[in-house]
């Protein structure tokens, strides 16, 4: 009797292993997809936070050079445009901490 429940118990599981295996495939293709997902939006973030960036340390000297030369809407202007841009590098910074830290589905 033990014997048989063992087994009984074995086969009505089998229909469940049957499905899991056949969905396996499935189940790695949509993981595949959200991984190539995940890392094409973090290149393409890390790109927007390398030309922000970049915008941010050009304006730098440009700001000093308007202030050495007396042009001080062209110093406000660049100065304003170093800290905007930097603040949103850093903004994309932490938009792309946030992806690497969310677990996948």
């Amino acid at each position: 009797m033990q014997i048989a429940g063992s087994y009984g118990a074995r086969l009505l599981a089998f229909p469940r292993l049957v499905n899991d295996a056949l969905s396996e495939p499935t189940r790695w293709r949509l993981f595949e997809q959200q991984k190539f997902s995940r890392v094409a939006n973090m290149e393409s973030l890390k790109i927007r936070q390398w030309t922000s960036s970049l915008v941010g340390i050009v304006s730098l000297p440009v700001s000093y050079t308007g202030y050495f030369l007396a042009h001080y809407d062209l110093m406000g202007i660049s100065l304003a445009i170093a800290i905007v841009a930097l603040w949103n590098g850093r903004r994309i910074g932490r938009q792309i901490v946030r992806i690497a830290d969310e677990p996948f589905k």
